[in-house]
């Protein structure tokens, strides 16, 4: 699974994000940059991000705070899928070195720091967990 979306697809999102009112050209980013700002948008109170939008609109898995884009059903169903693989690997008392090589595919595509797989048990599930949680997080986001 790689973490980002096409160029194509990109494209389409800082597109809308440009357009958008709270979109700041000076800084590229969603509202004020960093920590954002509270709007009323279509009669709610939302957040802005103060994200630095040309990395965001390339994340798989980012979405807008006012809900202009996000992530696809399909790209959150594979979401739900690793996080359910991780999981699975975590109940096994022996994991196949294929698995383990996947898992830790996934850990440096979703963390975005390279990481070879290791021997020891504990850091294996260290290294597990901290990946769920960051699908969990995600998964919140959207």
């Amino acid at each position: 699974m790689i973490w980002k979306v096409s160029k194509e697809r990109q494209q389409k999102r800082i597109s809308l994000c440009s357009s958008c009112v709270h979109f700041r050209d000076k800084t590229r980013t969603c509202g004020k940059p960093v920590v954002g700002e509270w709007v009323v948008h279509e009669g709610e109170k939302k957040r802005l991000c103060g994200c630095f939008m040309d990395y965001k609109t390339k994340l798989k898995f980012g979405s807008c705070p006012l809900d202009i884009w996000g992530s696809s059903k399909q790209e959150m169903e594979e979401l739900m899928d690793n996080k359910e693989f991780l999981k699975n690997i975590l109940s096994l008392e022996r994991v196949s070195a294929k698995d383990l090589q996947k898992a830790y595919f996934l850990y440096s595509d979703i963390l975005g720091t390279r990481k070879t797989p290791t021997s020891c048990p504990p850091c294996i599930i260290n290294d597990l967990k901290k990946v769920i949680k960051k699908i969990e997080a995600t998964i919140n986001e959207n």
